[in-house]
């Protein structure tokens, strides 16, 4: 089990890590042919076609869950009849998509402040985007056989091989001038084809399964939706607060105005990515506590959690603030204009405060899922999406496209930094004051003596990629110093830093150190004890 764990978990970056390179090294070319205007026309489609996912109603989440389950037991008939209901479901959602998309084709050049001469083109890429999700939807069923089946690396093999082609196909596209429809052409047909390889291989590693129309039924159909709705708020207020800015920026502002806050939020949304795998390897331990009603092993898990993880994202976050307007001159060029470098770095520092927030809180999401307060995590979610949805469009208007960046930041300030942690703490019992002492404190700390110590390093002016490479690494080695030698406590140390080196170091003579551990040792509890 620990192997295939660990087979999935590596697989699972390595995708990730191949996906970030890819944008990094296209962003820039992408955003040099096609101009400010039309990378912003570009990014509010991305935007509009992001919210089309949820209208499959939870059926996917719900789907995945239920084959999984059937798997394990290894019902494989009960399991062909999920897999066929979800195909002939997600058709029908397919279908809908499709005519969704043929009509926001022809109503964006009235909604949105359109590049003159584009309306043609946005319709039309519009149009062959949805094309293209309706397609995948009733292919998803085979998708979700890779994590029923635990087959991850495989999984990642496909969208890696898929993600590799659609970048090389994207350069040879633009660079013949085949402008918005190419590119749409391009990154609908790569999406086309990852899921029309998850398809063929699905049978593959599950030779037992069948999917037929007539072994759909609404008893299934029912099962996924009942456990996936309050996904879809989840999803949907994620999306909301994903993808509104660069919307409500093209609603009010012209086009050209969505690149800078594009380049920035895509940065931002790597960069709260890198937590999303930290975060959700708590959830079993925090299951199984639940389940035995171990509030104080939950509550040293909730509160080790989050300190791990503040004192992971701050300094991170300070190491990239303080040289984004530096990278973002380096890395878009001669792609951009004089002023872009200096406007996107200006939103990433803005964008920044809400992603330490929302990184910190990922533990809190997964004491409420493993609690089983799933409701009350996607009220919580919706409120902070409507806030910021709101905010935004009141302050579009006064700030520009800065407004969009404080519409989302100050709702996170909010809710990622006090009312889900208020919630949590009440949860699993832990006075406000114990909190900040113990997840905080240390903390800031550390990232206080790392400003400073960043500041040194950042006297040198920086004119080259060596030059911010060779900084960032100074940089990145103060920080993991500080994490160590002020962030965790001695007995932190001592357990995760001093006792694995020593371990590694001096191994045991054949008969030594093997004598049995106490029982007292082996609990639960004493698991999750950890300073």
């Amino acid at each position: 089990m620990f192997r295939v764990i660990i087979r999935n978990a590596v697989s699972n970056w390595v995708g990730y890590l191949v996906q970030a390179a890819l944008a990094l090294l296209l962003t820039p070319f992408v955003l040099g042919t096609l101009g400010a205007a039309q990378y912003g026309v570009w990014a509010l489609i991305i935007g509009l076609t992001g919210y089309y996912g949820l209208l499959d109603l939870g059926i996917r989440a719900g789907l995945t869950q239920y084959m999984t389950r059937h798997l394990a037991n290894r019902d494989f008939a009960q399991l062909n009849r999920t897999a066929s209901t979800g195909v002939v479901a997600l058709a029908g959602c397919g279908g809908f998509i499709l005519i969704t998309s043929l009509g926001l084709a022809i109503a964006a050049p009235r909604l949105f402040h359109l590049p003159l001469g584009s309306e043609q083109e946005v319709g039309w890429a519009l149009a062959i985007n949805g094309c293209a999700i309706a397609l995948q939807f009733p292919l998803f069923p085979y998708s979700a056989v890779f994590a029923a089946t635990q087959r991850f690396d495989i999984a990642n093999l496909i969208g890696i091989t898929t993600r590799v082609a659609t970048a090389l196909a994207t350069f040879y596209t633009l660079s013949a001038d085949h402008g918005l429809i190419g590119l749409s052409v391009v990154v609908a047909g790569g999406n086309v084809l990852d899921y029309a390889l998850r398809w063929l291989v699905a049978y593959s590693i599950l030779p037992e399964l069948r999917v037929a129309p007539r072994l759909a039924n609404l008893k299934s159909c029912w099962e996924f939706l009942h456990f996936g709705l309050w996904n879809v708020v989840i999803g949907g207020s994620n999306r909301l607060l994903l993808y509104s800015g660069a919307i409500l920026i093209g609603l009010l502002l012209p086009a050209a105005a969505i690149a800078p806050y594009a380049v920035a939020s895509s940065l931002i949304n790597y960069f709260t990515e890198l937590f999303v795998p930290l975060g959700a390897v708590f959830f079993p331990m925090a299951t199984e506590l639940d389940a035995q009603n171990q509030v104080e092993g939950l509550r040293s898990l909730y509160l080790f959690g989050a300190k791990m993880l503040v004192l992971l994202a701050a300094p991170l976050a300070l190491l990239a603030g303080f040289w984004a307007e530096d990278f973002f001159r380096l890395w878009l060029g001669s792609a951009a204009d004089s002023d872009m470098p200096s406007a996107c770095a200006n939103l990433f520092h803005l964008l920044l405060i809400g992603a330490v927030l929302n990184s910190s809180q990922r533990v809190s999401y997964q004491i409420l899922l493993a609690t089983r307060r799933l409701k009350l995590l996607a009220v919580l979610f919706a409120c902070e999406a409507l806030v910021a949805t709101t905010l935004a469009l009141c302050m579009i208007p006064w700030l520009g496209v800065y407004g969009a960046a404080v519409g989302s930041v100050l709702p996170a300030l909010v809710f990622q930094g006090i009312v889900h942690p208020a919630v949590v703490n009440r949860l699993v019992q832990v006075p406000w004051r114990h909190y900040l002492v113990t997840v905080w404190l240390r903390s800031l700390l550390v990232t206080a003596l790392l400003t400073v110590v960043l500041m040194i390093i950042r006297l040198a002016p920086v004119s080259t990629w060596s030059h911010l490479l060779i900084q960032g690494a100074a940089g990145g080695a103060a920080a993991l110093t500080l994490m160590a030698l002020v962030g965790l406590s001695r007995e932190q140390r001592r357990r995760f830093l001093f006792g694995p080196l020593k371990r590694r170091l001096w191994r045991p003579q054949p008969g030594e150190g093997n004598e049995p551990r106490p029982q007292s040792q082996r609990t639960a509890r004493s698991a999750v004890r950890v300073g």
